[in-house]
């Protein structure tokens, strides 16, 4: 497989699409032989979606996307089955008379370390079945607590009983449940009516593909070096090259540069600047970790 076509891309996933057929489509437009994304988006959500090209998708699991960022919107009063605008409605209230620096001032406890029980309409499996398919039988189950953390919560704008907000959240936050809870702490109900992940990985919405109106590819690739940068590099020699590509130990005595790794580290094996795949160092030397095909 020609390394060159291996990369990652930032897709603008569009509303409507599972992120499954997102990729799908974007294989097919691009006769790409493989693919795979890095997280998941609701089918009603736009935004960033990571997706791997080819030998990309062996180094998902180094990516740092331990903060992303959204947009949503949240319509106060009546509350759904799914909590977002795709669900039955199943409760309706009255809203209470709020002013954007009342709601400004009652979701501070949302900020920082918050805990939230996952919606039953998510793919988190219990005893070995998927919530959003026990939801859908009407089935409601006990799902454990889980600690988040808001970074930021700024509230956007309020108008007709719809709040706009944008949240920079800990990895495996629901901004829907997080709507819920805006809407608690408001003294009423609501629900997700539009979400949009603006930026993911240090990366924001404008460097997205969009499949509808962006056709020069190269443009948006990015090397697979380049989302690893936050690794420290660990240069082979030839012979080290080759040791690590037959699985073999590269020993602690034979590496001069040892001392620049923690124990258990990971890092970048590169040799005449090629990247050969990720390596972990310990006190009997270096181990590959996950490498190329060349």
């Amino acid at each position: 497989m020609n390394t060159q076509d291996s990369y990652f891309i930032f897709l603008n996933k569009p509303a409507g699409l599972t992120s499954h057929q997102c990729l799908h489509r974007f294989k097919k437009q691009f006769d790409i032989k493989k693919i795979g994304h890095h997280g998941t988006l609701d089918p009603f959500a736009t935004g960033l979606l990571l997706v791997g090209v080819n030998q990309a998708t062996k180094f998902f699991q180094f990516i740092d996307d331990t903060t992303k960022t959204y947009q949503a919107e949240i319509l106060l009063g009546q509350q759904t089955d799914t909590l977002d605008c795709t669900g039955q409605v199943v409760n309706e209230v009255p809203v209470p008379d709020l002013k954007l620096s009342d709601i400004d001032n009652l979701v501070e406890a949302l900020r920082g370390e918050i805990k939230q029980i996952p919606p039953m309409y998510s793919a988190i499996k219990i005893n070995g079945k998927k919530l959003y398919q026990l939801a859908r039988k009407g089935e409601v189950v006990e799902r454990p607590e889980r600690d988040v953390k808001i970074h930021k919560l700024k509230i956007l704008n309020y108008n007709d009983h719809r709040v706009q907000i944008e949240v920079s959240c800990s990895r495996g936050t629901y901004i829907r449940v997080l709507a819920e809870q805006i809407a608690k702490q408001l003294k009423t109900l609501g629900h997700l009516t539009s979400l949009s992940r603006t930026e993911l990985c240090g990366v924001g919405i404008n460097k997205a593909f969009d499949m509808n109106t962006n056709t020069k590819l190269d443009d948006y690739k990015i090397p697979i070096l380049d989302m690893l940068s936050q690794y420290p590099v660990f240069e082979c020699n030839d012979k080290q090259a080759l040791d690590l590509k037959h699985g073999k130990l590269i020993s602690a005595d034979s590496i001069c540069n040892l001392g620049q790794l923690a124990d258990e580290q990971l890092a970048l094996a590169l040799f005449n600047d090629q990247f050969l795949g990720m390596v972990k160092n310990s006190s009997e030397g270096i181990r590959s970790n996950r490498l190329m095909s060349y």
